[in-house]
């Protein structure tokens, strides 16, 4: 009987921690009230028994899966905004090497650009799912 009520307290928990998930966005509320088919408003407030009114535990695997894109989607942003944020700090000015052959050389860089440009590679390859090996 304890390892019943432990196993399903566990669940819950799970559920009401992925609901939890700082990082879920308008659009993944929207996920989830499509999920659990209800609509959440502002006055009626996200209670556990308004969670079991609505049998929200049982979907939990799909409440689960929002809550874990919602995360990594925000850590992809993360990445993306400290990749904007270096673009703008390094000042780049692209000079045209051949004609014929059209190569792009990077003007005035000193070693600690060079670095961080080789920093800048890896983020954007990270957010691109490309290998930098």
């Amino acid at each position: 009987m304890k390892d019943k009520v432990l196993l399903c307290l566990c669940g819950q928990l799970s559920v009401i921690i992925n609901l939890r998930n700082p990082t879920l966005k308008p659009r993944h509320w929207e996920e989830i009230e499509a999920v659990l088919e209800t609509q959440f408003t502002p006055e009626e407030p996200l209670t556990l028994g308004r969670l079991i009114d609505i049998d929200a535990f049982f979907y939990a695997d799909q409440l689960e899966e929002i809550s874990g894109k919602a995360s990594s989607e925000a850590g992809l942003e993360s990445i993306l905004k400290k990749v904007c944020s270096f673009k703008c700090e390094l000042n780049l000015c692209l000079l045209v090497y051949s004609v014929i052959y059209p190569v792009m050389l990077y003007a005035g860089l000193i070693s600690a650009d060079l670095s961080r440009l080789d920093a800048f590679n890896q983020r954007v390859c990270h957010v691109l799912g490309v290998s930098t090996s």
